[in-house]
């Protein structure tokens, strides 16, 4: 680590603030602007043919997007043995966030968050780009200007809503993928409204809503929550469902009201909950109308920048 600094002098470490599988990251003081980065360490290995396609991935994505609630790429440095991603430093992810308070976080504090979240959602999908692992360690929080942003952009891609591309569903941690992509389906922007909806309702409820185990059986608490779409409105879809989650045949239960799965939500907040977390893509809200819902309309608009429409 002091060799790997040493090379870039303009930074001194702080310390260590998180590990990936294959990059560490760093708190440290910038000398030029006096303000502290987060510094992502990617170490050079004999099994690297190259650099790793999720660097150059969020490399590529992040010079391209300039918003107030999307993580600043700030510098791009390579030594001889590593790579570094020098992003603006903020104080907490949601996920410590949420295990840093003993108590719910308050009903103005969801509201806020996740009115954020979907503003840099909106912004995203509007420049045509899929974040693919919204979680809460990817929502990162600034205490001094109350703002929140969208953080680690290795699964992000581009998309043209021209053309039915099929995309690699191996993306999003378990717990936030879409049905379509436990389903192994083609998908769109819309991966990203239901890991949003996810993270809504962990928000209010502190625990993940569809935490499973597996595929399959994140898949069946879906089922179990919101039952199957009809074949004409996604063909082949009991099929798909049977196979995933290792099934003769679709299992029977009275599907629980949403404000049973998310006690302590207010009406206006279940219903866009609902349209956030419809199991047909399709049907899904996107991130611009959510911004419109009456939910938000009372939210501290000084909060964000305004919103984009696809």
């Amino acid at each position: 680590m002091d060799n790997f600094f040493r090379s870039m002098p303009r930074y001194k470490v702080i310390g260590k603030i998180g590990e990936g599988g294959f990059a560490n990251v760093y708190m440290a003081h910038d000398f030029s602007t006096n303000l502290n980065v987060a510094v992502k360490r990617i170490p050079f290995t004999k099994k690297m043919n190259g650099l790793p396609s999720m660097v150059l991935r969020e490399i590529s994505v992040l010079k391209e997007l300039e918003h107030e609630n999307v993580v600043r790429l700030l510098d791009v440095r390579i030594t001889s043995n590593d790579f570094a991603l020098v992003f603006e430093y903020l104080d907490y992810d949601l996920h410590r966030l949420m295990e840093r308070d003993s108590e719910p976080l308050e009903a103005r504090l969801v509201k806020g968050f996740l009115f954020q979240i979907l503003q840099g959602l909106s912004y995203c999908h509007s420049q045509k780009v899929m974040h693919r692992d919204l979680k809460p360690r990817n929502v990162l929080f600034d205490r001094a200007t109350k703002t929140v942003k969208l953080a680690d952009f290795g699964y992000a891609r581009t998309f043209d809503v021209t053309h039915d591309s099929r995309y690699s569903t191996e993306v999003t941690t378990r717990a936030y993928r879409a049905p379509e992509l436990l389903l192994r389906s083609p998908y769109s922007s819309a991966v990203d409204i239901w890991s949003a909806g996810c993270l809504f309702a962990e928000m209010v409820n502190r625990e993940p809503l569809f935490d499973g185990p597996s595929y399959a059986v994140c898949m069946t608490m879906i089922i179990r929550a919101f039952g199957v779409p009809s074949e004409t409105e996604w063909p082949g879809i009991t099929s798909q469902c049977l196979k995933v989650c290792q099934l003769q045949k679709i299992p029977y239960a009275p599907t629980p009201k949403l404000g049973d799965l998310v006690p302590g939500l207010e009406p206006e907040g279940l219903d866009l909950l609902a349209r956030m977390l419809c199991v047909v893509p399709s049907r899904r809200i996107s991130a611009y109308d959510a911004l419109r819902h009456p939910y938000f309309k009372d939210v501290d608009l000084d909060l964000g920048p305004i919103f984009f429409r696809v």
